[in-house]
């Protein structure tokens, strides 16, 4: 794949998956407007946990869905037919495993919900509740396997198509069941019914772009291919289970400590700031094939270069949107469901900066799978998501939400802001990371700084509507850039995107030109 193909890809992913997020977003604030209104902060809450809960049923994909693009990075390349079909045979049986697999376990975990409920609310079906999570869970395995062929061939842009239309029927049938029935089961029941709808679909398509995939074939997965997978998975599920333990296990030590009802009011935070992480990650997931085929076909040094220029574009991004995440979240909370869903701004301070430290990490992961680094430094995020436990457990017992928030933010830095660095430069780049490591300081203090001033000039302004909110936030939005352009205007990258920008609109311009 020549550069003007991946990088053509690159955009069309980034553009469809994008903006496919944002009409997520806009619907999950829809929703969640009619959920309050319609349920109880019961449900609210049971609905945060019991995500929290699945999500850590994602633990029986066993990395699958990181080791696949890697195996089929190649074949794809190389246009190998057999082996892909061979491949792709393989792990239908695998995605069907796994489905099953969480469905067993995640109904063997009923009967001990009451052990981790602190409180148990007034919610005779919440049994039934949980099931159908498990349920919904189990079922999003079966028929989605072929979507990694679509987003290792850089044509994710064709499920993205189909998801957006599928969330768009999918958010108006949950808005009427909730503002019609009230009723939270026949909710969850569509959610499985439609989740199921597009995965079929998604299957269907990709039956058509690869209709050789549903020829037999006599050719099996080789020996060594299956070592290398098993080898690879095996550290991954090692690796998931730090990063799930270290990602899913607020909700449950809130729950545990406080009350299933700040369960519900740190859920709003966590839609919010899920939403703009997701908005920006699926910018640059959409590259994640693209520098797959990079670390395949040019060298170290190209490679790391294209590495800082994705990194620096992350960080702008994550450090405006987590500027505003710190400064604007509680006064569109108080505005949006009113004040006694508001946490502290201590809190929301650091729940903007664990947004920060994950995006940051974002092009690094995507290296690190690229270049199939996936055994080396397995057992770090289990020491990181023991320690985040062991804080968070310890400093909600004397500060509340703000220790456990605190407690994920001090882990996730640790291994995240560390250790994957080390084994992206040790292994793909050939060389010590100590030029990485002086940027990345330097962008946490300049986060710091700049989110610190922006909540401490929003304090002093009292916003009493969505008018003057949005006002606020024109404004924040364009002191923050302009702070980070001051800062960074004489950055070699900055120059990059500058002059690649500069060029665009010569070039739009002398086609207008000739045409005229």
């Amino acid at each position: 794949m020549n550069k003007n193909s991946r990088t053509k890809n690159s955009i069309i992913n980034s553009i469809y998956a994008s903006s496919n997020q944002i009409i997520t977003i806009l619907l999950n604030f829809v929703i969640r407007t009619v959920f309050i209104v319609k349920l109880s902060s019961e449900y609210l809450g049971i609905n945060g946990l019991f995500t929290n809960i699945i999500s850590m049923l994602s633990l029986a994909d066993l990395g699958i869905d990181i080791a696949i693009p890697y195996t089929l990075y190649k074949p794809l390349a190389t246009n190998d037919k057999e082996k892909i079909k061979a491949l792709m045979n393989l792990y239908s049986k695998i995605y069907n495993i796994i489905g099953i697999a969480v469905l067993i376990i995640g109904m063997s975990i009923t009967p001990f919900l009451k052990y981790i409920i602190k409180d148990m609310p007034n919610i005779r079906e919440i049994n039934y509740i949980y099931i159908l999570f498990v349920v919904n869970s189990g079922f999003s395995y079966f028929f989605i396997y072929k979507k990694l062929l679509l987003d290792s061939d850089q044509k994710g842009y064709l499920a993205s198509k189909i998801i957006m239309k599928i969330t768009i029927l999918k958010s108006i049938v949950e808005i009427a069941i909730l503002y019609i029935t009230k009723n939270y089961i026949a909710y969850l029941v569509a959610n499985i019914l439609i989740t199921i709808i597009q995965n079929i679909l998604i299957s269907i398509k990709c039956d058509k772009v690869y209709p050789y995939i549903k020829e037999k074939t006599n050719k099996k997965v080789s020996k060594k291919d299956i070592e290398q997978l098993k080898k690879n998975t095996s550290a991954l599920i090692i690796y998931r289970i730090g990063i799930v333990a270290l990602n899913g296990t607020d909700n449950i030590i809130i729950s545990k400590f406080l009350s299933i009802i700040i369960v519900g009011i740190y859920s709003n935070y966590i839609l919010i700031t899920n939403s703009i992480n997701a908005v920006i990650a699926k910018i640059f997931d959409a590259v994640t094939a693209s520098i797959g085929n990079l670390v395949v076909t040019t060298n170290e040094k190209k490679s790391e270069d294209i590495f800082y220029k994705l990194q620096f574009l992350n960080f702008w991004l994550y450090a405006y949107f987590c500027i505003c995440i710190t400064a604007l979240i509680n006064p569109f909370i108080k505005l949006w469901i009113g004040n006694e869903y508001i946490l502290d701004n201590a809190t929301t301070f650091v729940i903007g900066l664990n947004v920060f430290i994950l995006g940051m990490q974002g092009i690094v992961s995507s290296y690190r799978n690229a270049y199939g680094l996936f055994v080396q430094g397995k057992y770090r995020p289990i020491i990181m998501s023991i320690v985040n436990i062991v804080i968070s457990v310890v400093l909600v017992q004397y500060i509340g939400i703000f220790g456990v928030v605190l407690g994920t933010a001090i882990s996730r830095i640790c291994i995240t802001g560390i250790y994957d660095p080390i084994i992206v430069y040790k292994y793909g780049f050939k060389k010590k990371p100590i030029k990485y490591f002086a940027c990345y300081i330097k962008y946490i203090i300049c986060f710091v700084l700049l989110a610190v001033t922006a909540q401490l000039i929003i304090t002093n302004i009292e916003i009493s509507n969505y008018v003057i909110w949005v006002l606020v936030a024109i404004i924040l939005s364009v002191v923050s850039n302009i702070l980070l352009l001051l800062i960074y205007h004489k950055n070699v990258n900055f120059i990059f995107y500058k002059n690649n920008i500069k060029q665009l609109f010569i070039y739009k311009i002398k086609n207008r030109e000739k045409k005229s």
